[in-house]
Formats: C-alpha cells, structure tokens, sequence
C-alpha cells in the first residue's frame, strides 16, 4: 500500500528534473530519480529488518504447526465434544422437568 504510488512520483519528480544527455541536451531523469527511489526504499527495508519483531536464534519450529493435531488430542477434542453435548442434553432434559412440574 505505502509504494503503490511509487512509480506516479518517480514519473512526477523525474518529469520535472532534468540531466544533461551526452549530446548535450536536457532530458528528463528518469535514470537519477530511479536511484534515488531505490535508495529510499533499500533504507526502508533495512530499518524494518533492524527493527522488526524477529528475534535472533527464535526457532520456528518449536510452535505447533497450525492444523495439524495429533491423534491424542483429537480424541481428546471428541471426548470434550461429547461431554459438553450431554452435559447440554442434561440441562434440556432438566429445563423440561422443571416446566411440567
């Protein structure tokens, strides 16, 4: 989002700036300003990586990949699935109990 509009100021300025060609006449600088544009943006990248929240030595692989789970705790998931659906029905039932009394 933020170098979306790059090439509309580097078009802009370098429109507007002009270097002497060899021949001798000014021409746009278009070359110069590209540079400078780099320039810019090579300083924003260092200081995102100097600053960034990456840490030196952080492993990556100790976090659990995201979507794989082991057997186990399926089961596990299953078991509390089922324990919460007939602690529910419980209630239900109980709710219904209480409303023919």
């Amino acid at each position: 989002m933020i170098s979306s509009p790059s090439a509309q100021i580097v078009n802009a300025v370098s429109e507007k700036v002009f270097v002497r060609d060899e021949g001798g006449p000014h021409v746009k600088a278009y070359g110069p300003v590209m540079g400078v544009a780099t320039a810019i943006i090579a300083i924003g990248i260092t200081i995102t990586v100097a600053l960034g929240p990456e840490r030196i030595g952080r492993r990556f692989d100790a976090d659990p990949i995201v979507g794989v789970h082991d057997s186990s705790s399926k089961i596990d998931e299953e078991s509390q699935l089922g324990d919460e659906k007939n602690s529910r029905r419980e209630t239900m039932e109980e709710d219904v109990q209480r409303e023919k009394v």
